[in-house]
């Protein structure tokens, strides 16, 4: 139950000689202002990110230390519905740093109608809202639609371009920007979301409190108000 901001998270890695570390981008931009030196031990072998967009400057930091002390940095990109992994790749080895890499063994990735569509065995049967459901069997047949535009490059590799549904993805956590628009609205606040992997992206009438709006989201979805970003608008047309 120890957390990275934990002496004791450290000490546990240590004594037991842990090879490997896993997280999201919230973690990593804390680790780099601990300073990576200092925390990672000899014993740590490679590092993975999942969970959404790291920022470019903060991945060619990561990837600088890694180079430096023989550590390998893997990128990945998945979804719940696929166990949760589609795709990787070893930024140490491979300068394409907002690649999400290519495929896993086994598994298939396609651009269908600018959608990035992944076919493997590790897709889930389906989603089933009632008993009944159950007895579909397997619905998705190994065919897994992500809902992120993308893209593929001459050398096999994908990329994230943008996303079909209004989803931003923080934290590890998909955030839908429908559902808090429309609890602002609720509230009296016209506001539009836009769609952004770094922070929940607001704008927002200008006859409106920047700080009320920030105070409702944190304290409603549990989201850092240094993970919301307010930008005023007195323009109308935005919000027809």
């Amino acid at each position: 139950s120890e957390t990275i901001v934990q002496k004791n998270f450290w000490s546990i890695l240590n004594i037991n000689k842990i090879t490997n570390f896993n997280g999201v981008p919230y973690h990593y931009e804390i680790l780099l202002k601990f300073k990576l030196n200092k925390i990672f031990n000899k014993n740590i072998r490679f590092l993975t990110q999942a969970g959404g967009k790291l920022d470019s400057t903060k991945s060619r930091l990561i990837i600088k230390f890694c180079k430096k002390n023989n550590i390998n940095f893997f990128k990945m990109y998945g979804q719940t519905e696929a166990s949760p992994r589609m795709s990787y790749i070893d930024v140490t080895k491979n300068n394409k740093i907002k690649s999400i890499g290519k495929p896993l063994v086994g598994g298939k990735m396609k651009i269908i109608n600018n959608e990035i569509v992944y076919f493997g065995k590790n897709v889930s049967l389906g989603y089933a809202k009632d008993i009944r459901d159950l007895y579909l069997g397997d619905i998705n047949k190994g065919k897994l639609y992500t809902g992120d535009y993308g893209k593929k490059d001459n050398e096999g590799f994908f990329y994230i371009t943008g996303r079909k549904k209004r989803i931003s993805k923080l934290f590890g956590l998909r955030i839908n920007l429908d559902d808090i628009e429309l609890s602002l609205n609720k509230r009296g606040y016209k506001v539009f979301l836009n769609i952004n992997d770094e922070k929940i992206d607001i704008v927002y009438d200008h006859k409106y409190n920047e700080n009320s709006i920030k105070n409702y989201i944190r304290k409603k979805y549990n989201i850092n108000e240094n993970y919301i970003s307010c930008t005023k608008k007195i323009t109308k047309n935005i919000f027809k």
